[in-house]
């Protein structure tokens, strides 16, 4: 197995894994940042994408700050409540902040572990590959 079919297979995992727990936490409104988690393999790295709010879904907020009000409209539309509300929520989340679902954190925490065997696995390609180019 080489290292780019172990990215290849944790990114999968890890996007299969994070849209499962969207979808379990019923955290899914439009179905864009559902849709916009992927992953891509640049410069042998794992670069994981998604919408930037996916950020605030995984993290939460803390409280302190309002969000911002065209945001927070566009959000309570989609849902179909009365934009009447808005400053009353926005003040509830100023004050309590938004609960984290950690739905990327854990997909990311449950796959990135990789046991011995799988390294191993991965020292004898590299390693053959490297002898094999070498000793031509």
């Amino acid at each position: 197995m080489t290292i780019e079919e172990i990215m290849k297979e944790i990114g999968s995992k890890t996007v299969k894994d994070a849209k499962s727990i969207l979808k379990e936490k019923n955290k899914i409104n439009t179905g864009k940042l559902y849709n916009s988690i992927n992953y891509v393999i640049e410069n042998n790295k794992l670069v994981f994408k998604m919408l930037d709010y996916g950020q605030w879904v995984d993290k939460g907020r803390k409280p302190g700050k309002y969000v911002p009000v065209d945001a927070l409209n566009k959000w309570l539309k989609q849902k179909g409540i009365d934009l009447k509300y808005s400053f009353v929520i926005n003040r509830a989340i100023k004050r309590r902040g938004i609960k984290p679902t950690f739905f990327f954190t854990k997909a990311v925490e449950e796959n990135i572990n990789i046991d011995d065997k799988t390294l191993d696995k991965i020292a004898e390609g590299l390693i053959e590959k490297y002898f094999v180019k070498y000793i031509k």
